[in-house]
């Protein structure tokens, strides 16, 4: 026989004290639970006081549904977003534009010839360096 076993009496103590404390850590989680579980009630029954909708599964059913349209609404205002986006970019391209419109307008005759002379020779630089590429 094993010294584990020579004093049943201690053995029994171990025991009696292992279930003592795991008893009270599963009484712990049961007291957590029983208040969790009452404060839900307690939300449910503000709820149905304050809505006048008396069933807890038709007050779940609304709750997920208002969920589903607040996270479709959030994609919408993210797509709204980004269009907003696109179109100031836009915008701001089109304001360039009309300033290089605005110089051209007031540029004389001969500044514009200028001009055109300057861009054709940089098309025919651009060309030349793609065709030498190829």
């Amino acid at each position: 026989m094993t010294t584990e076993f020579a004093n049943p009496v201690a053995v029994l103590k171990l025991r009696l004290n292992k279930w003592t404390t795991n008893n009270k850590e599963k009484k712990n989680l049961m007291d957590m639970y029983n208040r969790n579980v009452k404060i839900i009630e307690d939300a449910f029954i503000q709820i149905k006081e304050a809505t006048g909708i008396s069933s807890t599964e038709e007050i779940v059913t609304t709750f997920i549904k208002a969920e589903e349209q607040n996270y479709s609404l959030y994609n919408y205002v993210n797509m709204l977003n980004s269009e907003i986006d696109t179109i100031a970019e836009q915008n701001r391209n089109i304001e360039r534009q009309i300033a290089k419109h605005e110089q051209l307008a007031v540029m004389s005759g001969q500044e514009k010839e200028k001009m055109r002379a300057r861009l054709t020779k940089e098309i025919e630089e651009t060309k030349a360096s793609s065709l030498a590429k190829d």
